[in-house]
């Protein structure tokens, strides 16, 4: 494979659905590559289409020099080299999966839960927590960062689950419950969710609950604490009790 160096950057072109440029990352690179210029010893890679697959930090910074960047052309990479490539690296996250496989593959689930997260304003972690359902979630992890995601549910479910998450979150919103950012947090949809999942729980019950108790929905430090207060607080004065497996 025969590395080339050039200045005419326009050669180049953004990989779809590639994670956007780390502003961090430019600065320091651009500080450590003005004291030591050591493009020429790491080309970066571009497919046969010259969209870049790894490096794109590294080219940005040339462009900003005026430095000739080496670049190797490898006519097959494709998104998977992306994602071996930045697999291990910090800055690798779960959006960026969703990203390149949403904007870059369009792979029809991963578009689905990219639109349902923008319809409902709610980050990834809280959209795979209603869509996968609380108890699924690690397992899902690997499947998720390799294009395997698929909806457990489907788009009208996962939206009758969100307007009762949303409901509780209005609820403690309209009576000044701080900080909204833990109630809107993993533990306390987590916990949420699986007390939503209680086969006897009656839901119009539980909203009457909470709208009369909002003053003892608190902060907990678990999903497991959470989840106790909410059958506490549907249990109280309430015959049809729902009960809480222990082991």
């Amino acid at each position: 494979m025969n590395v080339v160096e050039t200045t005419d950057y326009e050669l180049f072109k953004k990989f779809p659905g590639n994670r956007p440029l780390d502003a961090g990352n430019i600065k320091r690179l651009r500080q450590a590559i003005l004291l030591d210029n050591r493009l020429p010893c790491k080309p970066i890679m571009v497919n046969g289409d010259m969209e870049v697959i790894d490096g794109q930090h590294r080219l940005e910074i040339a462009k900003q020099l005026e430095l000739p960047i080496a670049y190797m052309q490898c006519a097959d990479a494709s998104y998977t080299d992306i994602i071996n490539l930045n697999y291990f690296k910090k800055s690798w996250t779960p959006g960026d999966f969703l990203r390149i496989f949403s904007e870059g593959l369009k792979l029809p689930d991963y578009l689905k839960l990219s639109q349902f997260m923008k319809e409902n304003r709610i980050k990834l972690p809280i959209a795979l927590l209603i869509i996968k359902g609380p108890m699924a979630l690690r397992e899902e992890n690997q499947k998720f960062k390799t294009s395997r995601f698929k909806f457990s549910c489907s788009l009208e479910e996962a939206q009758e689950l969100m307007d009762k998450v949303r409901w509780v979150w209005t609820l403690l919103e309209s009576h000044n419950s701080q900080p909204m950012y833990k109630y809107k947090g993993t533990a306390f949809v987590k916990a949420l969710l699986i007390f939503l999942d209680f086969p006897d729980m009656d839901w119009s019950l539980a909203k009457n609950k909470f709208e009369l108790n909002y003053f003892k929905i608190g902060i907990r430090p678990t999903a497991a604490m959470y989840l106790d207060m909410l059958v506490e607080l549907y249990n109280w004065k309430n015959r049809n009790k729902i009960l809480l497996m222990t082991s």
